[in-house]
């Protein structure tokens, strides 16, 4: 499975069912590193989003460590559409 340009919510599976942007993919930060080669490609645009955005820089830095090259914050879900 291959998923590009997209927008990642790293959330527990719980936080994502009970509202997440539609166009949001879940893969929570506790397994996104070990999970990432095998979804994207290192040149994915990715935009990771959590509650308030601290899960996301962790992911963040996860992934850049993984040689990630455009990955980015894009803080709360909330500011994408979350229900």
């Amino acid at each position: 499975m291959c998923i590009r340009d997209s927008l990642i919510d790293v959330r527990t599976p719980g936080e994502f069912e009970d509202g997440h942007p539609k166009q949001a993919t879940n893969v929570p930060v506790d397994v996104i590193s070990g999970r990432a080669p095998g979804l994207w490609p290192k040149d994915t645009k990715l935009v990771l989003v959590c509650q308030s955005g601290r899960r996301a820089t962790r992911a963040v830095k996860e992934l850049r460590a993984l040689g990630y090259t455009a990955v980015t914050n894009g803080g709360s879900v909330e500011s994408f559409g979350s229900p």
